[in-house]
């Protein structure tokens, strides 16, 4: 059996679901004061399935936000890890609350 690109795209997306269902629910919770930079600057998408084609558009149209993918949305989780492994002080102000997702 042969897909076209487009159908493969779209079953791809479709099963994204859960996935932008707490992206949703993340995007509802940010506190109203950071929106407008929000809105204004965009959402930095990374990881390679951001370079899923459509997948920032439906990110976009989902959310009413701009989303922007990394110019190396493959490395970028590991190059951001690698900079809190070496800063301490940012170490020290991250904070993860499971309660968000």
């Amino acid at each position: 059996m042969r897909l076209k690109r487009q159908e493969a795209v779209e079953v791809v997306l479709n099963s994204f679901g859960s996935v932008l269902f707490k992206i949703k629910r993340f995007v509802e919770k940010i506190p109203v004061e950071f929106l407008p930079e929000i809105a204004n600057q965009g959402c930095l998408l990374t990881g390679g399935g951001v370079l899923v084609p459509g997948l920032s558009r439906l990110l976009s149209e989902e959310t009413g936000l701009p989303m922007i993918v990394s110019q190396t949305p493959q490395l970028s989780i590991i190059q951001g890890l690698s900079r809190l492994d070496a800063d301490k002080k940012l170490r020290a102000k991250l904070e993860i609350k499971d309660e968000l997702f």
